[in-house]
């Protein structure tokens, strides 16, 4: 975080995990996890204090339904 608001002197973008609906192992939950989730409040919390120097926001984007992949998957 630190290295980029010195590079290019604020935060303002960021991305999260992306892949196929056919990646069902254990392991893939685990790291959908840890990048979309764990991770959004890591860097929200490291970012904070930039974005409130340049007032800037955080948003957000999230499914409006989280947990229909795991369900849909449960009944297969």
């Amino acid at each position: 975080m630190e290295k980029t608001v010195e590079k290019f002197g604020k935060i303002d973008a960021g991305l999260g995990l992306m892949r196929s609906a056919d990646q069902k192992s254990v392991e893939f939950y685990d790291l959908l996890n840890s990048v979309n989730c764990r991770s959004l409040i890591q860097l929200v919390q490291l970012a904070e204090p930039h974005l409130e120097k340049t007032k800037g926001n955080i948003v957000v984007q999230a499914s409006p339904s989280p947990h229909t992949l795991l369900l849909d998957d449960s009944r297969r």
